[in-house]
């Protein structure tokens, strides 16, 4: 399945990354004591094609706006949604506009069954209608690099769920 970032094509190397800040300590008999503060936001990197230069050096323009785009789901996900509603490690997206990712193969979506835990009394959409909504790194390239006075790279694009 093709996944496409503001009508570009998004193509690989994709990564999906979860981030939810962490803390580790060392106790005095050297256990380890971890803890999280509960909060968590996917973060996407991927390149696109680039068959319009000019439009793709003109998105630099709304870095501090949100935007909306399919949320991209792994091959095996998209696989196995003939024999499985909501396939393990397929993405959601909650009322509240949060993406989550089902942790074990079900036919329905559960609280219980979701990372990270969201909050009671959602409503969950398909697989298949999963949106994230975002902003883009403002650490990307803030413009866009000739190869060959014909080939346009705007580099890598990495956006973060906005929360």
């Amino acid at each position: 399945m093709k996944y496409y970032f503001e009508g570009y094509e998004i193509v690989a190397p994709l990564s999906i990354a979860s981030n939810e800040p962490m803390f580790d300590a060392d106790t005095i008999s050297l256990k380890k004591q971890r803890s999280s503060q509960g909060a968590q936001r996917w973060e996407l990197s991927f390149n696109i094609v680039t068959t319009t230069p000019a439009d793709a050096l003109l998105s630099i323009v709304d870095f501090d706006t949100v935007q909306t785009m399919t949320m991209p789901q792994l091959n095996d996900v998209n696989d196995r949604l003939s024999t499985v509603n909501y396939p393990k490690g397929a993405f959601v997206t909650g009322s509240n506009n949060k993406v989550y990712m089902i942790k074990s193969d079900a036919s329905s979506v559960v609280d219980s069954n979701l990372y990270p835990t969201p909050p009671s009394g959602l409503t969950y959409s398909t697989v298949a209608n999963a949106t994230i909504r975002y902003y883009r790194d403002v650490s990307d390239l803030r413009g866009i690099t000739f190869s060959d006075g014909i080939l346009a790279d705007p580099g890598a694009i990495n956006i973060i769920e906005a929360l």
